[in-house]
């Protein structure tokens, strides 16, 4: 009984843990979206949302990142693809509504 008492203590500890690194993953997640926005508002300036030499250098950084915390490298690409193709779904949005304001202010 001790002995189940310790272990339910222990896993309930861990799960608090993995509650605070779910939360800061997110966290970071929200204020990588903030910099991708910020980007959106300059790419009309600078070019096409989506760069695939620099996507491709991101998810390579990622395996590489993953492969050195111990995580599959293919995890680490497929995530990255993930969250890119997400976050360029974002940037495309914004950038359409930014045209399309602009596009009805000159009208």
């Amino acid at each position: 009984m001790q002995n189940d008492k310790y272990w339910q203590e222990t896993l309930a500890g861990i799960r608090v843990s993995i509650d605070q690194i779910d939360a800061e993953i997110i966290r970071l997640l929200g204020e990588r979206g903030k910099l991708v926005h910020k980007v959106g508002e300059l790419k009309p300036h600078v070019g096409a949302v989506r760069v695939p030499e620099r996507e491709r250098q991101v998810v390579e950084r990622a395996a590489h990142l993953a492969a050195e915390n111990g995580l599959d490298a293919e995890f680490g690409r497929d995530l990255y693809h993930f969250l890119l193709n997400y976050f360029a779904t974002r940037e495309e949005q914004q950038v359409l509504e930014r045209t399309t304001k602009l596009e009805t202010s000159a009208n």
